[in-house]
C-alpha cells in the first residue's frame, strides 16, 4: 500500500497447497464372491481415482486357494503422489458342496481258502478322487451273509489318486453253506468338506473253494 508521500508498505502471505485427501478406490464386482472349490478364481480387479493425480493403479494383497475351503480377503489399494493411500476389500467365501466324482475300487484275494478260522487279511485298492477340497477319508464297512462278522473302520488318504489298505476277514463259512460263506464291503470316499460318495459296486470276497464241496 502506498501513502500521499509515497512511502510503500507491504506485507505477504504464504499458502500452502496440500493434498491430504486420498484416492477412492472403487471395487469392478461384488464385494463379497461365494465361490466353489475347484473353480478357477477370475479377479475383476478394482479402480483408482484421486482428485490430484486422476486415475491411478491399483495393488492387490491376499490370495485365493481355490481347493480349500474358508473365507479370504483382497485389500485393493492405490496411493497418490503425495503418498496417501485408499483401499477397498473384497471377500472371497471358498465352499466345497459336491461330493467327490471318481472312486474306484477292487479287492485281493477274493476267494479265501480254506476256511480254518484265521483272520485273512485282504487288501482293497482302487482311486479316489475330488473336484474340490480333495479326498480326506475311506470309510469301508463289511456286511457279513451270516451277520457275526462286520469289522468297520476308516483310512485317511493324503489326498486325489490311487488308495490300498487291508480289512482282515474271517475264513470261516458252515459246512452246509454250499456256495460259500459272501462278505460284502462297502468303500465311502469322504472329502475335506465331509461330502461323500458311495462305491457303486460294493466288493464281494467268498469263503469258499469254488468246488462246491
Amino acid at each position: 500500500a502506498t501513502d500521499a508521500n509515497g512511502n510503500v508498505g507491504t506485507s505477504t502471505v504464504t499458502i500452502t497447497v496440500a493434498d491430504t485427501t486420498a484416492p477412492v478406490v472403487t471395487l469392478i464386482g461384488s464385494a463379497t464372491m461365494t465361490l466353489e472349490a475347484g473353480t478357477a478364481f477370475v479377479d475383476a480387479g478394482a479402480t483408482a481415482a484421486d482428485i490430484v493425480g486422476g486415475d491411478l493403479a491399483t495393488s492387490v494383497t491376499g490370495s485365493v486357494q481355490i481347493y480349500v475351503p474358508g473365507t479370504y480377503t483382497l485389500t485393493y489399494s492405490a496411493t497418490d503422489a503425495s503418498g496417501n493411500t485408499g483401499t477397498v476389500t473384497r471377500t472371497v467365501i471358498v465352499v466345497d458342496t459336491r461330493p467327490p466324482t471318481t472312486l474306484t475300487a477292487s479287492v485281493n484275494p477274493a476267494t479265501l481258502w480254506p476256511p480254518n478260522g484265521a483272520i485273512i487279511p485282504v487288501t482293497v485298492s482302487g482311486t479316489a478322487s475330488d473336484g474340490g477340497s480333495g479326498i480326506a477319508t475311506l470309510k469301508w464297512e463289511v456286511v457279513d451273509e451270516y451277520g457275526t462278522y462286520q469289522p468297520s473302520g476308516t483310512v485317511s488318504v493324503a489326498g486325489n489318486g490311487p488308495f490300498s489298505f487291508q480289512v482282515p476277514l474271517l475264513a470261516d463259512r458252515l459246512g452246509s453253506d454250499k456256495d460259500g460263506r459272501h462278505y460284502t464291503i462297502k468303500i465311502t470316499a469322504i472329502d475335506r468338506a465331509g461330502n461323500s460318495l458311495l462305491l457303486a459296486h460294493p466288493l464281494v470276497v467268498n469263503v469258499h473253494d469254488q468246488s462246491g464241496n
